[in-house]
Parts: C-alpha cells; structure tokens; sequence
C-alpha cells in the first residue's frame, strides 16, 4: 500500500509504553501496528474496553 501522508501526534508515555508492548506482542513494528489500529479496532479490543469501563464503574 502506497503511504502518501504523515501524521504527527502526542500521546502519553504510558499509553507509547503499552502501544510497543502490543506491537511487541504481534511481531510488529510500531509504526505497522497503529496503522492497523487506525483501520479498524479489533473486535476482541472493543470488547476488552467495554468490559474495563464496566469495571471501573463498579
């Protein structure tokens, strides 16, 4: 896929942390890894986030 853009962002150190981890996780490169997470959102990530928002309101 041809890349023809740059994006620039700040993030917090913790959430850089646990973004390398993952990548780490899947044999993949950081930069690879948030690109497919700006594609699409796995199925089992938005259900992990459902199940962490219900937990901290309880």
């Amino acid at each position: 896929m041809k890349k023809n853009s740059h994006l620039h962002i700040l993030i917090e150190t913790n959430l850089l942390t646990k973004l390398k981890e993952e990548a780490q996780k899947r044999n993949l490169s950081l930069g690879q890894f948030c690109r497919l997470k700006l594609k699409k959102q796995d199925q089992l990530d938005r259900i992990e986030t459902k199940v962490d928002k219900i937990l901290k309101k309880t």
